[in-house]
């Protein structure tokens, strides 16, 4: 049997009784006897040793199996940025973008409400002097109808003349 199969079945008094028995039968050979006294004499020390060192063991797995874990996170975390990264600086482009059309339409709009204003006021200034010159018009319509009839007595006149 494995010495970690008799510390870990909980057997370790059990093997430590055995182990006294045996060199108390002198059950080693001579050149034995001297390595197995001093082991069980430390046993109970080497125990508690073997015992914190599995405990580190296991706690060094349990660390490792985190860092894995973590970095298999993190490598599914990065596949998931990446996408989501390029769509942001591609909706970021596209809105830069419409800014740009949005700054050139507001400037669009801003040079044909000037032209706009301009017309109005190019059309309004017509508009009177439309009125203005119908106004008039019917004032020198009397003097055109006198003109008329003054133009066609000298005619007549003329006429007259030439006859005689």
């Amino acid at each position: 049997m494995k010495l970690a199969k008799v510390i870990e079945s909980g057997r370790a008094p059990e093997f430590k009784n055995s182990l006294s028995i045996m060199l108390t039968v002198n059950a080693f050979p001579n050149d034995v006897v001297h390595e197995m006294t001093k082991f069980l004499v430390n046993f109970d020390c080497r125990r508690e040793l073997y015992m914190s060192a599995q405990q580190d063991l296991r706690e060094a797995k349990e660390k490792q199996n985190s860092v894995s874990k973590l970095k298999t996170t993190l490598k599914d975390l990065s596949l998931e940025f990446v996408p989501i990264r390029n769509r942001a600086n591609e909706v970021d482009q596209e809105v830069a973008r419409l800014e740009r059309q949005l700054a050139e339409r507001k400037e669009e709009k801003a040079q044909l409400k000037h032209g706009l204003e301009d017309l109005v006021g190019r059309a309004s200034t017509s508009r009177q002097a439309l009125i203005d010159a119908e106004q008039e018009m019917k004032l020198f319509l009397h003097k055109k109808e006198e003109a008329e009839g003054m133009v066609a007595d000298i005619e007549r006149l003329w006429e007259s003349l030439k006859k005689n």
